[in-house]
């Protein structure tokens, strides 16, 4: 399953937040608009709040870290990579095991297409915290962007193990081994989603393309149904549930791809691919 790692600012997974009122160890405090400015705002403010904090003498340890951390996600969003990756390693020089800043640090490796340094620190922040179930999610989320989709269900399963309601896991899981050719096994993730979030728009349309592809059109056509109800629009979802119909033997599924082509040819013609209807 490609994650696509979302927005920049939320793919970051965790953005360490100062508690107004911190305590350094000289005895003062951070200004609750200074500790504010620095973990969250405008990129470049951020930078000069963090900036400021690391300047002010008897700042504690985790302190000084969180505001390293915080300054090199707003350095990454600015997309000055190397300042925030030198703000991430100052952070290591001070706990080289802080699980949150490798974890932190290996998603925008991996976004900056560094993927193998990113998986190293993963490595690392496992070996620090094994019982840690984000770890395994963003590993496995790499891992199956890289395509090495054992390793990706081996570390969404270590996460369903202990997890078993963590449905982000479980359709993480689902969409890679469908993506692998076992849709078999993908449809009992599917099922349980469903059964927990029937609302679950994602899913239904995965459960639909996996049952589309193991020839239970009539299964396949009910999901499609249930989303085109809820928005008629997805002309993807028109062409392939006109798919499925045509290799039932329903002629009205011709009319329904037809339409498809003839609105959005582009469209069809990727359909096409995804769901084969033999025409």
């Amino acid at each position: 399953m490609k994650t696509g790692l979302k927005t920049r600012a939320a793919s970051l997974l965790v953005t360490f937040a100062i508690a107004p009122g911190t305590t350094m160890a000289a005895g003062g405090q951070f200004p609750r608009a200074q500790v504010d400015s620095c973990a969250s705002g405008d990129p470049q403010a951020r930078v000069t709040a963090c900036t400021q904090q690391l300047g002010q003498g008897g700042l504690a340890t985790d302190a000084r870290i969180r505001a390293y951390v915080n300054r090199g996600i707003a350095h990454e969003l600015l997309d000055h990579l190397e300042d925030a990756l030198r703000d991430f390693q100052a952070a290591l020089d001070l706990d080289r095991a802080n699980v949150v800043t490798l974890r932190t640090r290996a998603v925008i490796l991996h976004r900056h297409a560094r993927s193998q340094e990113a998986l190293a620190d993963l490595t690392r922040a496992v070996a620090a915290a094994p019982g840690d179930a984000t770890l395994y999610k963003v590993r496995g989320g790499i891992y199956a962007d890289l395509g090495q989709a054992g390793r990706a269900v081996e570390d969404f399963s270590k996460v369903l193990d202990t997890a078993p309601g963590d449905l982000q896991a479980r359709l993480s899981r689902a969409m890679v081994v469908a993506a692998a050719g076992d849709d078999r096994r993908a449809i009992q993730d599917f099922n349980r989603i469903l059964t927990r979030e029937p609302r679950s728009r994602v899913t239904r349309a995965a459960r639909a393309f996996s049952l589309f592809r193991l020839k239970q059109y009539a299964l396949a056509i009910q999901d499609w149904d249930i989303l085109l109800q809820e928005d008629p629009g997805q002309l993807e979802l028109v062409y392939c549930r006109g798919a499925a119909k045509a290799l039932s033997g329903d002629g009205t599924g011709r009319t329904d791809m037809e339409q498809v082509r003839q609105q959005k040819p582009e469209i069809a013609a990727a359909q096409a691919a995804a769901c084969p209807s033999g025409s």
